[in-house]
């Protein structure tokens, strides 16, 4: 959907889905992906386009449940040199979700490796949204 300019609080864009109570917010900077009961969305503030993006949330799920264990999170993911992420979920040994930055020289492999495996699925996200009149007219 499209941002409505007379809103208060808004991204470009949202991506929303009947098969998911997930939302996904989408600018040139960042890309972030929470529950929609988290959110600050408003369907009046967007207007409905017929532009859709395809986003693989079943595989981010899996990479990121094979690195935290758990299965409810929430990211945002910064279009940086360091691909900087904050992942925020609810560990065992804490008592509330907990923020976690995680991001390319990060001191562990196993979080490398992550965050090499969701930059590419966030970015493409990003570009399907934001540059897709560009693609459209290049493939012209």
């Amino acid at each position: 959907m499209l941002v409505n300019p007379d809103a208060a609080y808004s991204h470009p864009y949202v991506a929303i889905s009947n098969s998911t109570s997930r939302i996904i917010h989408i600018c040139e900077a960042h890309i972030e992906i929470m529950d929609a009961s988290d959110s600050h969305y408003f369907e009046g503030n967007y207007m409905p386009t017929s532009r859709s993006i395809t986003f693989n949330l079943d595989l981010l799920d899996e990479l990121i449940k094979n690195y935290t264990g758990q299965e409810t999170y929430k990211i945002i993911t910064r279009f940086t040199e360091e691909k900087h992420s904050t992942l925020t979920y609810h560990s065992p040994t804490n008592e509330a979700p907990k923020d976690y930055d995680i991001f390319v020289g990060y001191p562990d492999e196993r979080t490398e490796v992550l965050v090499e495996e969701i930059y590419p699925l966030m970015f493409a996200a990003k570009e399907a949204a934001l540059h897709a009149d560009e693609l459209e007219d290049s493939q012209n």
